[in-house]
Formats: C-alpha cells, structure tokens, sequence
C-alpha cells in the first residue's frame, strides 16, 4: 500500500521544533514525512500561544490549511501543541473543519491515532528541520517559576528534567546525522536536574556533552539569572567547543518592576553576575531578552532600562513588546495603550541597533571564525560567528572563490559591517 503524505508545521519557538522532529520520526514508519511542506494528504500544525501575535499566526496558519483543504488538497487537519493545550474545546467549538487535537500530554495518542499501531511511541530519534549541520537538545520542559506575565507554567506544566543519560544517547544520535553545533534549551536550563537528581546538573551535563568531541560548537540558551551556577565558568573555559555565548533573560533592570514581574532579583545582582561572566570566560558574548511597555513601567523605570542597556552594551538583544496574557497576574494591573507600548519598543530596538552596529564596525579589519549555513550565489555564503544562533542573531556574509560546506567553520577577514550583518571574504591558508 503507498504511504499518505505527511507535512508537520511547527510555528513557535525551538522547543516546539524538537517535538516535531520527534513526532516526525515516531511518524515516518507509516507516512511520508515532511516538514514545513504546504500541500500534503495529513497536516499537523504544531501551534503557538505564547503571546497575542503567536496565537495570531498560529489560528491564521490554521484558516490557511483550512482553505486548502476545501479545496481538496488536504485530507485532514491535525492540531497539536501549546494553543491545543490551552484552548481545546474553543478550536473544536470553532473551528470544525479540524480534524483532530492533541494536547502537549498526547504526543503518544496522536502517534497511536494516525498510525493505527497501539505500539508506536514517541521517542528520543528525529527527522530534523534544521539543517542537518545544527540541531537543538531540549533538555527539560515545563517551568517552576512563576513570572506574572507567563503563561507558559499553565501550557507545560511542572519543570519536568530529561535524564541525563538519555540526553547522552540523543546528542550522539544527532552527531551521527552529521550536526555540528549542539544547542541547549528548556524553559530554564539553569534549573536543569533539581527535580530529578535534586541538585543543579547543568554544568557536568555541559561537561559531559563536550567531552564528546562529537561538536564543533556547543551553545546554551535560556539561563536564569537566579541561583547561576557559577562552575559554568570553569566548564566554558574547559573546552574549546562550548562557544563562548550565553543567554540570560532580563525582562527589565528596576528592582520594583522585578518584584511585580515575579522575578526574584535585582540590578545589582544582574550587573554583578554580567561582570563576573564576562571578566571570566573571554570574548562572552551575553544575549538578553527585555519586555518594553510592562504595565508598571512608567517613563522613569523606562529611562532607567535604556540607561541599563547602554552601561550594560549587551551584545546581543530580543526585544519584545508587553503582551496581556489572560490567566496572569500581570494581565490584572492598569495597562498601558498600545502606541505607547509600540513607541518604548520601538526606541529599543533603535538603541539595541545602535549599540549592534557601533559593535558591529569595530570588527572591520578583524578575522573571525564562522561557520557556514548555507549557499546563497555562486561565490556567496551566509555564515554564522560563534556569538550568533540561527535565525535569530546576526548573520555574516561570506564571499570565497573556493566550495564551502554547510556546517564547515571557516576564517572570514570581515571588510563591512551593518547594524545586524557583517560582510567578509574567506581567508585561505
């Protein structure tokens, strides 16, 4: 019998895209399989709904699949993910031209259903839609923390640790698919091991997957200012394949907006951990997320962010505008309107470019290693430094006279530089 077609469309962050690629192997025995393709005999949609213009793309992106199954090209319609966690009822009462819905807790029912097989379950393989060069580890799921404006605790549940064995035997798994560059995620990584070993154990799981050697570039995202384990430190500068980059989520800088934002510490704890990270692992690169407009920010606690930003001069930024999600304490307070939460965001993303392109030309001149994403033009490369994570940091245009390979780190002598790119040519010998 020949196999249905498969495309699963997974909208949302890299967490979800792991799910899918797990969902897509679990698949793969009884369909063909794809990701991101438009037209197929089954869609899943692996939704979104962290934020208003998340549950936005994520019911456009339903209505678009609807209307291409009224017009015959699709059999069924199969929603998953964080919005089919939340709003189940709401998107059957709503919209039934869905076929069906999973919850996030259903991963094993939907592979069950679709394949008509009581012994298919989801497990750690994957069909990648990344490129096969890098790949995410999602090491946790679910949160403990309690951010007035979050909702995530509500869609995921409890921070819910994956052994570390098991990360072992994926990590060695996504090597032998070629990956070159390894990243971390969860909702906080920093938090990795409490619930199961019953102490933090991100550093010697860090340890452990350098000491591989399977990677090129290891990455973390996603740390938690609180309770940082400080033996980071001395894995980072251990091993030459953890890139010197970390992500530590802000939010905000004044200690009263922290307090109502649930976040248990304050600017003077933030400054103190930047400078130790970045007077102890060399060339750190430091990303941070910051949410402009939160309901309390007045123009003084607004000022004072920009003024943090500046001293701070972080390398990297994600800023994003004040989102009411319903259910949150947040979504409670007096808000403000929506040009003035527009207005703040937008000044910080003026100041965030500034500060990326004064940076940025600092490099002309300079040699940096990257390591190459893809082939643009005959002698054209889009590449990546290690102070970068695909599709979300900069970008480094590479032109070379000789092939590059996708997931290849090259020395790029870098002759121009924008508030987000960099342009450079391949350095040989």
């Amino acid at each position: 019998m020949t196999k249905k077609s498969l495309s699963i469309i997974t909208l949302g962050c890299p967490k979800n895209q792991v799910d899918s690629e797990k969902l897509a192997s679990a698949l793969s025995y009884s369909f063909i399989v794809e990701h991101e393709k438009e037209v197929a005999d089954y869609i899943i949609i692996n939704t979104c709904s962290f934020i208003l213009p998340a549950k936005e793309e994520t019911i456009n992106t339903i209505l678009d699949y609807i209307e291409l199954k009224k017009q015959g090209l699709i059999e069924k319609i199969i929603v998953t993910g964080c919005m089919a966690q939340l709003y189940k009822k709401d998107l059957l009462d709503n919209l039934p031209d869905i076929d069906m819905i999973f919850g996030l807790s259903e991963y094993d029912k939907l592979v069950k259903t679709l394949t008509k097989n009581q012994n298919v379950n989801i497990t750690n393989d994957r069909i990648l839609s990344t490129p096969n060069h890098y790949a995410y580890l999602k090491i946790a799921d679910g949160c403990d923390h309690s951010c007035s404006f979050c909702t995530i605790p509500m869609i995921r549940g409890a921070y819910k640790s994956i052994p570390m064995e098991d990360l072992i035997n994926e990590a060695k798994n996504l090597a032998h698919k070629g990956v070159k560059e390894l990243i971390l995620i969860a909702q906080d990584t920093t938090y990795y091991g409490i619930d199961i070993y019953h102490k933090q154990k991100l550093p010697e799981l860090l340890d452990t997957l350098a000491s591989l050697n399977l990677f090129s570039w290891i990455r973390l995202l996603y740390t938690y200012p609180i309770n940082f384990p400080m033996e980071l430190i001395d894995v980072y500068n251990a091993h030459k394949s953890i890139v010197p980059y970390i992500h530590l989520p802000l939010q905000h800088c004044d200690d009263k907006i922290l307090e109502n934002m649930r976040r248990p510490f304050g600017q003077e704890a933030i400054t103190n951990l930047i400078k130790i990270l970045r007077t102890s692992i060399a060339d750190l690169a430091i990303r941070t997320d910051f949410i402009a407009g939160y309901p309390l920010e007045t123009n003084k606690e607004f000022n004072k962010l920009k003024n943090f930003i500046k001293e701070m001069n972080f390398e990297r930024m994600g800023i994003f505008e004040y989102s009411i999600e319903e259910n949150t304490p947040a979504a409670l307070l007096p808000q403000h309107g929506d040009k003035l939460k527009i207005k703040r965001t937008q000044e910080l993303m003026d100041l965030h470019a500034e500060l990326s392109l004064s940076r940025n030309r600092s490099l002309i001149g300079k040699n940096l290693k990257v390591m190459i994403d893809d082939k643009l033009d005959d002698n054209l490369y889009e590449a990546r430094s290690q102070w970068d994570v695909p599709e979300i940091d900069q970008v480094v245009f590479v032109n070379s006279n000789i092939q590059l390979q996708s997931g290849q780190i090259v020395d790029v002598y870098i002759n121009d530089a924008g508030n987000f790119d960099l342009s450079g040519e391949v350095v040989n010998g």
